[in-house]
């Protein structure tokens, strides 16, 4: 029973390990664009981000 445990969970870190390096190799882009997918979302909610620590930038300034 032990044994058969230990191959087990060899396994699945050597299964989550093979994952993990083809998702580091695999080119994660998609689509006819080539982008990675969210890319647009995650720019614009960072545009979003930076315009608002701008302003408070400038709020603290003028007090």
């Amino acid at each position: 029973m032990l044994r058969w445990s230990r191959r087990l969970v060899a396994v699945v870190v050597s299964v989550c390990a093979l994952v993990g390096a083809v998702r580091l190799i695999a080119p994660a882009t998609s689509g006819t664009t080539g982008e990675p997918p969210g890319v647009r979302r995650q720019l614009t909610f960072l545009r979003a981000a930076l315009d608002g620590l701008s302003w408070v930038e400038l709020g603290m300034r003028e007090a």
